[in-house]
């Protein structure tokens, strides 16, 4: 007769005895920390920053493992999450409360990377094999383990849509490497540094966002968005040579990005001092191209 689990924390009573899903994976944290750095430190400013890692994320995946016989393990995460933890989706606001994991969970509420983080941190406590996967404008989850590959469409409860669903809704020009794969767990951050300067960025606040947008860049260089938007904050900021270099590396990526074109095109009108209500540029324009469609 084997020990139960709590005699055997009897036995070896000067280790800390944890259970499955306690421990926090490196994601989690950076993801957290993350957090901590763009929340308010008191009430008096919105949410209070979170202190510490959440019980909440251990008790979760504790949930999916005791799944029931013959359950798939992302049916029992769709469960626990959508169900019994009753989270929801959003898709009108794209606000740090919606993208930032602890407001996720205390809202019960988030956007495809809200989500996403969410279903990466549970599934690496319960250890099963999720990645995120990046297309145009949205993030969702894969698994790829024993029980086949699944897709998790996190604005959808969790449904398993095809690829071909993704590839109408979300439609890519020509090969780009950022899209339709695993991301590391790197680029997922990046993701979210992304996603937060998107936040900085709607609400004028453009150093944070050129801030984020930068370390996005920096840990996910293939990811097309990320440089585009780093150039436009640029652009505002009056940078008109550093946006360039990021437009032109956006391009280079994915030529076809939405609004790339036109504000390649906007930044030659203001680096020519032509009025954009003026017509053509009179002046030369070889420095920076636009995608022909």
């Amino acid at each position: 007769m084997g020990l139960r689990p709590a005699g055997v924390c009897l036995l070896a009573a000067a280790v800390r005895c944890t259970s499955p899903g306690d421990k926090a994976s490196a994601l989690e944290r950076q993801l957290w920390a993350i957090a901590e750095g763009e929340m308010p430190s008191d009430a008096s400013g919105g949410e209070s920053a979170p202190s510490g890692e959440p019980a909440e994320l251990g008790e979760m995946a504790r949930r999916v493992l005791l799944r029931e016989d013959g359950e798939h393990p992302i049916d029992a995460i769709n469960r626990v999450v959508f169900g019994e933890g009753g989270f929801e989706r959003e898709v009108d606001d794209d606000g740090l409360e919606y993208v930032l994991l602890p407001s996720v969970l205390l809202k019960r509420r988030g956007a495809c990377v809200g989500l996403g983080q969410l279903y990466l941190a549970v599934a690496k406590r319960a250890g099963l094999p999720l990645t995120g996967v990046l297309v145009p404008g949205h993030l969702f989850v894969r698994y790829n383990g024993p029980y086949g590959p699944r897709n998790i469409e996190l604005l959808r409860l969790g449904e398993d849509m095809p690829a071909s669903w993704y590839e109408r809704r979300y439609p890519v020009q020509g090969e780009v490497s950022a899209y339709h794969r695993p991301l590391t767990d790197a680029e997922v951050v990046a993701v979210l540094h992304y996603n937060v300067g998107n936040a900085h960025r709607h609400a004028r606040r453009l150093q944070p966002a050129l801030q984020s947008y930068t370390q996005a860049a920096l840990m996910f260089d293939d990811f097309p968005e990320a440089h585009a938007s780093r150039g436009l904050t640029l652009q505002l900021l009056g940078e008109l040579d550093a946006a360039e270099a990021a437009y032109r590396r956006a391009h280079v990526l994915y030529p076809w990005l939405d609004g790339l074109a036109a504000n390649m095109d906007l930044l030659q009108r203001e680096r020519c001092n032509i009025d954009v209500e003026s017509g053509p540029a009179s002046c030369p324009m070889d420095s920076l191209v636009s995608p022909s469609r």
